[in-house]
């Protein structure tokens, strides 16, 4: 391990845990920790929002994909933009309302109030959902720390996924949400700058050739159109965008901003940010082409190679920290969404109104230990890739919870039924549909499912309803 490697992942550390000390202020209360009392300005929802949605994938999993098989996974980046720009402006604004309305800081609980059911079931249901999908996602981004500590430090494996995880356990514990969104609002310009300037470097370092003949050739390459890679790249855009729907770990975003009246602001914003960071990502999968004169041994950490290649030790280290920050705030979002499901909708539903702020908060923390252990444990056993994790986590949130999030907010016959079997049609159809290995992304036929179930349910159960009371 070399010290000056070190030294640069000390200090990015400390300044995360500076951010985490400051925000203790605001967490006094379960809604303070839970989700900074809807205190957020717009900028930082912009930012932390779309950050907290990257991960390590951006660095690793999109990098990888249009190195190895690509520019036809530009597509995924369209389809990213497009259905976060739909999920600010149709989405962000009336869960912010909504969730405050029925003063619900989970979607579990918002769920549950909206139907005005007071029913275990779809909240407890909700929360088991949410805790399933994001245990493994959070477990891809200890996988990617992992990778990282190996390269930078020489750390073994196991002990660099330890490492992380531990780092990320304390500011989530000492700052709750507040803690969260500022270091994601700091990681997040961090990393954009980063994403940005080391592809670029990379194909302006040749003087013998212009950038432009150089994305010239790897798109003539790697670019074909036919039926079968047009379908493709509608399947990638629409797979991978309309999961946005149903993502936990930025739904709370939105529901945290103090003046919904500025959600605008917070969709321009943070739109240019994931173009800016997306446009890097696939940058880097160029750049590769240009860069490895034989294949590397590992194509998802291709970043890793070129920035390790380019820069002294210390500036190598602190600027893979970028790869850091992309994780953690992923990480932390995620981690703190399990948590909170676990003191509001497991704890809470159980104490129901004897549960004290303090209590709360504790169940909360526990939740984040517990969650972190889990995910450390999978990521140990190297069961998948980053990209396949990512994917499996990515359908299983966006089909289970993507349709109904849109039927508490635009559809008014929804039934606690229609939501209920929604959410488990809609996931099995999805993660089934993963299975199949179908050139069609499993999101579209397990979100079509999802959706199908909940209108024809409430249909069903409104019609049988009218006729029991023409009966009568």
């Amino acid at each position: 391990m070399q010290l000056t490697s070190l030294t640069a992942f000390l200090l990015y550390i400390f300044i995360l845990l500076s951010i985490g000390i400051f925000s203790t202020r605001k967490n006094r209360s379960a809604e303070g920790y839970i989700l900074g009392n809807r205190g957020l300005n717009y900028w930082v929802t912009a930012i932390s929002a779309n950050a907290s949605d990257m991960s390590v994938w951006l660095f690793m999993g999109l990098p990888m994909a249009i190195y190895k098989e690509g520019l036809i996974h530009i597509w995924t980046a369209v389809g990213l933009i497009l259905f976060m720009f739909l999920n600010w402006h149709f989405i962000a604004p009336k869960l912010r309302r909504a969730t405050e309305h029925f003063d619900s800081l989970t979607l579990p609980t918002f769920f549950d109030r909206r139907l005005g059911t007071n029913a275990k079931s779809l909240r407890i249901l909700g929360a088991i959902f949410s805790m399933i999908f994001l245990t493994l996602y959070v477990s891809a981004g200890i996988t990617g720390m992992g990778y990282l500590f190996e390269s930078i430090f020489g750390l073994n494996y196991a002990i660099g996924c330890t490492a992380a995880i531990f780092a990320v356990l304390i500011y989530i514990s000492i700052g709750g949400f507040t803690a969260v969104c500022y270091t994601d609002f700091f990681q997040g310009i961090f990393l954009l700058v980063v994403i940005i300037s080391v592809p670029v470097l990379i194909l302006l370092s040749d003087g013998s050739q212009s950038p432009q003949i150089i994305f010239g050739a790897i798109s003539k390459n790697l670019w074909t159109f036919d039926t079968s890679s047009i379908l493709t790249s509608i399947t990638l855009a629409f797979g991978w965008g309309v999961g946005y729907f149903g993502q936990p770990h930025i739904l709370n975003k939105f529901m945290a901003i103090r003046n919904p009246d500025e959600i605008s602001k917070s969709k321009w914003l943070g739109t240019l940010w994931q173009i800016l960071a997306l446009g890097g990502a696939v940058l880097v999968g160029i750049a590769a082409h240009h860069f490895f004169q034989t294949p590397p041994s590992n194509a998802e950490i291709i970043f890793v190679d070129m920035v390790n290649s380019l820069f002294s030790p210390f500036f190598a280290s602190f600027i893979l920290c970028a790869i850091l920050a992309a994780t953690l705030s992923t990480v932390d979002s995620q981690i703190l969404v399990i948590a909170s499901v676990v003191a509001e909708d497991f704890y809470g539903v159980l104490k129901k109104k004897n549960a004290s702020d303090k209590k709360i908060i504790l169940a909360s923390r526990l939740g984040a230990v517990a969650t972190c252990l889990i995910a450390l444990g999978v990521a140990l056993m190297k069961i998948s890739s980053i990209y396949e994790l990512v994917y499996y986590c990515w359908v299983g949130m966006g089909s289970a919870f993507g349709p109904l999030v849109i039927a508490t907010l635009y559809f008014n016959k929804l039934t606690k039924n229609a939501a209920i079997f929604g959410m488990l049609f809609g996931g099995a159809v999805g993660l089934c549909w993963i299975w199949l290995d179908s050139s069609i992304s499993a999101t579209i036929p397990g979100f079509i499912a999802g959706g199908g179930a909940i209108l024809l349910v409430s249909l069903y159960e409104h019609k049988t309803a009218k006729a029991l009371s023409k009966n009568k």
